[in-house]
């Protein structure tokens, strides 16, 4: 059996032409769109990383209240296990140690959340309460230079810097 077009009408379809065209505009709108959702994903990552830091600082505040101490808590766990910041769902620990020198104290612990490394040290020095500190630093897992990393001490202000972290005894600019 023969299919007849009858003249003025041609068989349906699409030309080559027109779906290359039709490509060529997707592939275009990908291109712009593709990175723009890159960078919304990194900075609701920041955000919620930021906003850890904060409930990490309420809780070191809470923390020293609630134990009548003059240190700060060097464990993320801790604190989570007197409820004072939230619990780690979906988060990874990855160690925890302490070390004593002298008469002070150092605590690192340290976790994954948002495919960020927050690394917590607090030292605490009873024969000088002035040097009762803590600090987090929450750097990228990927090391790219392009994303910022995190700073937080005792203060309560978080500061942040493009590029690589700088070694742990120079916080960054404000």
């Amino acid at each position: 059996m023969q299919w007849r077009v009858a003249p003025g009408h041609d068989q349906g379809g699409f030309t080559l032409i027109e779906l290359l065209i039709a490509v060529a505009v997707v592939g275009i709108l990908a291109a712009i769109g593709i990175p723009s959702y890159l960078n919304f994903l990194q900075r609701a990552r920041e955000t919620a990383v930021i906003q850890y830091l904060r409930e990490v600082h309420k809780g070191q505040q809470e923390w020293r209240l609630e134990t009548d101490s003059d240190g700060y808590s060097g464990d993320f766990d801790e604190l989570e296990e007197t409820g004072f910041i939230p619990d780690s769902v979906n988060f990874v620990r990855t160690r925890r140690r302490s070390v004593r020198r002298g008469q002070a104290t150092r605590t690192t612990s340290s976790r994954v959340i948002q495919k960020y490394q927050l690394d917590l040290t607090s030292t605490d020095n009873p024969s000088d309460l002035s040097l009762n500190t803590y600090t987090i630093y929450a750097s990228p897992q990927d090391g790219n230079t392009k994303v910022r990393w995190f700073y937080l001490d005792q203060t309560g202000v978080i500061r942040y810097r493009n590029g690589r972290r700088p070694s742990s005894t120079s916080p960054p600019a404000t």
